[in-house]
Parts: structure tokens; C-alpha cells; sequence
């Protein structure tokens, strides 16, 4: 039997998809695997198989599947899905925008989509020929504009937060570990495949920083407190520094006039002795804070006083003028006797409840269990886009044993569970997603991908199903 794999159609338009046209060459699994139709905000799962390699030239190994979106237009738009392995290249998968354009994709643009043997790979097709508003491309594939926002302006300035749908990182600045615990491994400790700059180029809005003191400067950190016969011990190990964080918001947004979320929470001051980490105090709360108003450009205020809630406000109302809006969420640990000082509150820096955001993690490395219950608590949450801004965890979390023992290559790292989960986010979450319950944020490891960014688009496209 040859490689095989999967690939993932989204439809998230308001046109039902017409099969047209199916070819293919030296594929065993091709023609039959299409189907005739994909309805609007469907995703329809493909079986791509190549023949056995004896005694053929893989090179010509190909195929064509042709879809026409049924619009009401002449010029209805049309697009190749196409297999090749010519070039000097390997097996890949592609998509031809044949005779239309999408954001940040001209016409005649050849998308790549990949190919992963025993995998899957996605292709989303979001939007319509509408909702631009007359400024460029109303649709959006994988492929997608760094200022996706922007570039959206006309479809989404006018929703609130709470109607809006964004991709998010988890535990977003550990992508790279330093100055560890004896306990600490990339397995355990990375939850990221790319620095903060990247991910926001892919299309992330939302990030969960995690501050640490660590020899008396602010990083990142992925930490957890431990108790073995009676001691206890923190375990863990710090990740991107904040002067680099910094310095990649700022050349983001010095370039796109985007709306980023920072939600700073789970502190810890790692500079007491491993048995005594422990919460920041006011002070340095108000030194961390003081870093960050000192050198994050574009730090948003927002009209209404230093209690308005931010997810009742357009997206226009943070950058519909043009320039970038920073907020910083501010989340200090359970317990943590600490306030956000006046010379913060409101000036860029809101307290966590004031994006009312519903954020509950399922704490499983079950993938049905997680998906089950990430979806149960959305619908349960959120039947109205009116509804408190919700954020989906679509992760799976390592138990004390996949913790403990991952070193040794008998369980599964973070990363590796981000690969089971994420792409049932395509398969599982999108077809159960419907124009009044969905979420604000698709909170993932390892979500670099500008493929959910597409997925979001296809979320923010169902409030206008035709």
C-alpha cells in the first residue's frame, strides 16, 4: 500500500461547493473521495492515497478536484484542489484560486496546503463575495493577511468583542526553555513551536503570559508546584524574556494596526529558593506593570472609565482609526493580595473581569474527553454572540506520569498532544459551531498555524450565513 493521508475541506462560505471536475494519476485513493457536494459551513474529510512505488515515476503521481461555489453571480468562483509530486519537490497537496482572489492571495495564486502520511492536512475557504465591503477580497484562505483584522474591517468593526472569534495562545511565551528545574524537559515545558512574533504574524490576537522573576529580570515562565513525601518543590522553567516579547509587539504592531490581548497571569517570583517561589507582591506587580507601560507602544485607553467592560466595545473602537490597541489583562494569582494600581488602571492595562471572559480548561489528556467537554461548556455558555466572551481550550494536558517520564520517550509531550487536538479543531469544533454559539478565542499549544486564523474567518463569517 502507498503514503496516505487525510485532507480536511472547510467550507466557510455561504455557497454550497459543487464538485465539477476529478482527476487523477498513479492515486488510489482520489476521484471517490471527493464529495459531490460540501454544503455551506461544512467540512468534508478526503482519503488521498498513492500507489505502490515499485516499478512507477513518483514524480507523475497527481490529481486534480475541482469546486464551484454556487453563487448568484456569472462569474461564480472556482477552485482546484491538486495533488503533485513534480518540480524536484515532495508529494504535496495545493490549492488553484482559478478564476478569483482571496486576502493576501491573487487570482491565480497556488495555496499550499502540505501533505502528512498518516495525517491531516486542512484547507479553509472563508467569506463571500460580499463581505469586504467593495475593499478588496471578501474571502479569506489559509494563506491569510497579517492584519487579518483590518483587512476584515468591513465584516467585523462593527461586532463586539463578544461577536468576534480569534485565535490564542496557551501558555504563549514558552516556544524555548532556560534556566530550568533538575524536572524541567522541552517535553514538559514547551507548549509552542514559535516566539511571540510569529505567532502574531500568523494571525494570534490573544496571549496568555505567564510572568516570572528570574535573577531579577521579567521572562516568561511554565511552572507548577509539586509534593513529594511531604516537600514541596516547584518544577518548571522559564521561556521567552519580556524585553524580547516586547520587542516583537512592537515591530507587529508598528507595522498592523491590530487589536492584541496580553492576559498576565500565574506570576512568580522564582528568585526565593525552589520551596518558597512565590506570588508577586504589590511592588513588584507594580514594577512588571511599570516595564510594560514604559515599553509597549500602542497600549490602549479606553473610553468609558476605568471599569468599562471591553468586550461590550466594537472592534472599531479600538482600531478602526488606524492605529494598533494593546490591552493588558491584568490576573493576579488566587489569593494574591494585590490591586492594579491607579497609575495603570484604565491607561492601557483592565482588570481580567472586564473582558468577562469565561475560561475553563477540561484538564484531560483524553482527546474525547476534551472535546466533549470544551463543547458541552460553549454551548452551555454561550447560545447568544451576546453571551460573556468565552475562550475554547482546546488542549490536552499531560497527567503527573506523561510529566514525569516524557524525558524518556515513553509518553507524550505537550507538542505532541497539541498535534492530536489541533486538528480535530477542523473536523470537531468548526461543524459545531452555528451563527449564535461560538467562541471568542481558539485557545491552543502550538498555534502558530495561519490555517486557524482561516478557521476564525470561517467562525466570524457564520453571523452573516445567507
Amino acid at each position: 500500500m502507498g503514503d496516505k493521508g487525510s485532507l480536511v475541506l472547510v467550507n466557510g462560505t455561504p455557497y454550497t461547493w459543487q464538485l465539477t471536475l476529478v482527476h487523477s494519476y498513479q492515486l488510489t485513493q482520489w476521484d471517490a473521495s471527493f464529495p459531490r457536494t460540501i454544503a455551506p459551513f461544512a467540512a468534508a474529510a478526503i482519503t488521498v492515497q498513492r500507489a505502490d512505488s515499485v516499478f512507477r515515476d513518483r514524480t507523475q503521481d497527481g490529481g486534480e478536484a475541482s469546486y464551484t461555489l454556487l453563487t448568484n453571480s456569472a462569474n461564480q468562483p472556482i477552485f482546484q484542489v491538486q495533488a503533485r509530486a513534480d518540480g524536484g519537490q515532495p508529494f504535496r497537496l495545493q490549492v488553484l484560486l482559478q478564476n478569483f482572489a482571496a486576502q493576501n492571495n491573487p487570482l491565480g495564486s497556488v495555496v499550499k496546503v502540505g501533505w502528512v502520511v498518516g495525517g491531516q492536512v486542512n484547507y479553509v475557504l472563508a467569506g463571500s463575495t460580499t463581505s469586504s465591503g467593495g475593499a478588496g477580497s471578501g474571502f479569506v484562505c489559509n494563506n491569510p493577511p497579517e492584519a487579518w483584522m483590518q483587512a476584515n474591517m468591513a465584516l467585523l468593526g462593527g461586532r463586539t468583542l463578544r461577536q468576534i472569534c480569534m485565535p490564542g495562545s496557551h501558555d504563549a511565551g514558552i516556544s524555548m526553555r532556560s534556566a530550568g528545574t533538575t524536572g524541567a524537559f522541552d517535553c514538559n515545558i514547551l507548549t509552542q513551536t514559535a516566539g511571540i512574533g510569529a505567532q502574531l504574524s500568523a494571525g494570534v490576537r490573544y496571549f496568555d503570559l505567564r510572568p516570572v522573576i528570574a535573577g531579577g529580570q521579567f521572562s516568561t515562565g511554565h511552572y507548577s508546584l509539586l509534593e513529594v513525601a511531604g516537600r514541596k518543590s516547584w518544577q518548571g522553567a522559564n521561556g521567552q524574556s519580556f524585553a524580547s516579547i516586547v520587542a516583537d509587539l512592537n515591530a507587529f504592531t508598528s507595522r498592523c494596526a491590530e487589536l492584541i490581548i496580553l492576559n498576565v497571569s500565574h506570576e512568580l517570583n522564582t528568585d526565593l529558593g525552589n520551596a518558597s517561589y512565590a506570588s508577586f507582591t504589590q511592588t513588584e506587580w507594580d514594577r512588571f506593570l511599570g516595564y510594560l507601560q514604559t515599553n509597549v507602544h500602542n497600549l490602549y485607553i479606553a473610553p468609558g472609565g476605568v471599569n468599562v467592560d471591553l468586550s461590550s466595545q466594537t472592534l472599531r473602537s479600538f482600531i478602526g482609526a488606524g492605529r494598533a490597541a494593546v490591552l493588558v489583562m491584568f490576573a493576579p494569582s488566587d489569593g494574591a493580595n494585590v490591586t492594579l494600581s491607579a497609575q495603570f488602571a484604565g491607561r492601557g492595562f483592565y482588570k481580567y473581569n472586564q473582558l468577562n471572559a469565561y475560561d475553563r480548561y477540561s484538564n484531560t489528556n483524553d482527546l474525547a474527553g476534551m472535546t466533549s467537554d470544551q463543547l458541552t461548556k460553549m454551548r452551555a455558555q454561550r447560545p447568544t454572540p451576546n453571551n460573556s466572551f468565552f475562550l475554547l481550550s482546546w488542549t490536552l494536558t499531560q497527567n503527573a506520569t506523561q510529566a514525569a517520564t516524557c524525558f524518556l520517550g515513553t509518553a507524550s509531550s505537550i507538542l505532541e498532544l497539541a498535534a492530536k487536538a489541533n486538528p480535530t479543531l477542523f473536523t470537531t469544533f468548526f461543524p459545531a459551531c452555528t451563527s449564535s454559539c461560538f467562541p471568542n478565542v481558539l485557545y491552543l499549544d502550538d498555534c502558530a498555524d495561519p490555517t486557524h486564523t482561516a478557521l476564525a474567518m470561517a467562525v466570524n463569517n457564520l453571523m452573516v450565513r445567507c
